[in-house]
């Protein structure tokens, strides 16, 4: 029993041995690697190695469209950067500055732009709960809102954004101009949040939080009388600047027909490559490129653009439907292209897709290939003015001082007073040979 039990007990120990003569050794003074195969072949942090596109013709579609569109903006452009929707109810000061800028960083990665990195110092003193519902409102305007809802005005200076004490007790009388749409606004605005009110423009105001029930308002076309404290028509003019007139594009398209790919990237292709890529087509054996009829469109509002004969349910040639919707600084746009040719109308090529469009700049797609034909398409979306003519930026106004805009260019105040709403005038702050213009709002 002894010798077996001492056989056991060797046996065990050449197991041991022999596991541990097949475990990697380290060199002397330095640990053994450890967790990492031998086929792992992946870059380290100090490679300089880039992930997601391979080059300009590999990679993914989406990884590298993202890469090729990821754009970065200035803090004065936050006077323009639009917020699809952003809403709280009954929340602090700090939680409805973190929902505004939940929105602002949901609209960058919606529109593939760089999020500005704002260091935004809250009061200490902010204990007032507000609610708001703000729907594409631009960004500066909605936290100048939100801040006089709790009591504070907005102080910005590059990235750094600090608040100070906004408005008081005193009492005021003022006749306060107001947006075409402020009604339709703020009437939208408590059906989203589910707060009942008379229907009256006082009656809204207060169900809103923009003043107490002690606080006379009355309204006759485009004016606002209104007697109560300064806080509150602080309050009140901030909701209007808040009123953003609808925006108008023009959407203008180019079918392009193809006996063989052509020499460009979709995914990639940066607009001047495809002006210059038209201009080549010209003429050139193989390739037909049509200009269809442009539209105008309005966001949410669908739109087609058609280059087809025959009758509804008949018909042959290309068609595509439009929807459009601002957000940031950009045109988001949905699109559906349907192709029925000549020869078989039933066997046509159908497709869709989403876009992020700056005003002005085209975008080419592949719609698909039938029997050797490759049918790509250019679109170019345009804000436009209501009579059709490129929309200058609209700059914003200033709350509390009529007659004084926000230059969406250089984001100075600006004086306006006196030049009608709609009228495009230079902006000062530029030299001669640099003009840029903006509209007055």
């Amino acid at each position: 029993m002894k010798n077996r039990r001492t056989l056991i007990i060797a046996g065990i120990g050449v197991l041991l041995a022999a596991v541990l003569l097949t475990l990697p050794r380290g060199e002397p003074g330095k640990p053994a690697e450890t967790g990492k195969k031998a086929s792992d072949n992946r870059p380290s942090a100090s490679s300089g190695s880039r992930p997601g596109r391979q080059d300009s013709r590999g990679g993914s579609p989406s990884q590298a469209r993202d890469e090729r569109t990821l754009s970065s903006h200035k803090p004065e452009d936050l006077a323009r950067f639009i917020i699809p929707l952003t809403e709280a109810r009954d929340v602090t000061f700090k939680g409805a500055v973190g929902e505004l800028m939940r929105a602002y960083k949901d609209a960058c990665h919606l529109t593939r732009a760089q999020a500005l990195a704002l260091e935004i110092d809250l009061p200490a003193n902010a204990s007032n709960r507000i609610s708001f519902s703000l729907e594409n409102v631009p960004f500066q305007a909605a936290l100048a809102h939100i801040a006089a809802l709790a009591g504070f005005s907005v102080n910005s200076d590059g990235l750094s954004v600090t608040f100070a004490p906004a408005g008081d007790d005193r009492e005021v009388q003022s006749v306060i101009r107001v947006v075409p749409g402020f009604n339709a606004a703020l009437t939208a605005e408590l059906q989203r949040l589910g707060i009942s009110h008379d229907g009256t423009i006082a009656g809204m105001a207060v169900a809103a939080g923009l003043i107490g029930d002690g606080s006379d308002i009355s309204q006759k076309l485009t004016t606002l009388t209104f007697n109560g404290t300064a806080a509150e028509m602080n309050r009140l003019e901030t909701r209007i600047a808040c009123v953003v007139r609808p925006v108008q594009s023009k959407a203008s398209m180019k079918l392009i027909h193809s006996d063989r790919p052509l020499d460009i990237d979709p995914r990639t292709a940066e607009p001047a490559e495809i002006r210059e890529l038209l201009e080549s087509l010209t003429n050139q054996p193989g390739v037909k490129v049509t200009a269809a009829p442009s539209i105008m469109i309005k966001d949410a509002h669908p739109g087609d653009i058609a280059l087809v004969s025959g009758d509804n349910t008949n018909w042959t040639g290309t068609r595509i439907s439009l929807e459009v919707q601002h957000s940031g600084l950009a045109i988001i746009a949905k699109d559906r292209v349907e192709y029925r040719p000549e020869t078989s109308a039933s066997s046509g090529i159908r497709n869709s897709g989403q876009g992020v469009y700056l005003s002005g700049d085209p975008q080419i797609s592949l719609v698909g290939v039938r029997d050797g034909d490759h049918l790509y398409r250019v679109i170019t979306l345009e804000d436009i003015d209501a009579t059709g003519a490129p929309l200058g930026q609209v700059a914003t106004p200033v709350p509390g001082k009529p007659g004084f805009v926000t230059s969406p260019h250089s984001g100075k105040i600006i004086d306006v007073q006196g030049i009608p709403s709609g009228t495009l005038v230079a902006d000062p702050t530029f030299p001669q040979e640099e003009r840029k213009f903006f509209r007055v709002p």
